[in-house]
């Protein structure tokens, strides 16, 4: 069940029920989300701005997230050639930092 100050957003494709609450998004904790924080702290940690930030847990034990605004891609027509450059740019700039967590920190949880 939801407080009235969540609102339940729509298009996730991991999460049975994900919600924002102000400026976080809370989704529930799954075998993988303690290897999801990791990721998520060492892209904080190195300075990549790619990914929204891991704030942690709250009460229900929920994973709690940077809200990042924008519309989900289902919605959105297909990308234009310049926006398919961003979105290799973007992927591209995070290699660094992840194979600097997979070689540094190892995996921990399951993906």
């Amino acid at each position: 069940m939801t407080s009235s100050a969540e609102h339940v957003l729509e298009g996730g494709n991991v999460a049975d029920v994900v919600v924002r609450v102000g400026s976080t998004v809370r989704k529930p904790a799954g075998v993988a989300t303690a290897a999801v924080e990791a990721l998520l702290d060492h892209f904080a940690e190195v300075g990549f701005l790619g990914a929204p930030r891991s704030l942690g847990r709250d009460e229900l034990g929920r994973h709690i997230l940077e809200y990042v605004p924008g519309e989900m891609t289902y919605s959105l027509p297909p990308l234009t050639a310049d926006e398919l450059l961003q979105l290799v740019g973007l992927s591209e700039s995070s290699t660094t930092p992840r194979r600097a967590f997979s070689h540094h920190r190892g995996r921990n949880g399951r993906w």
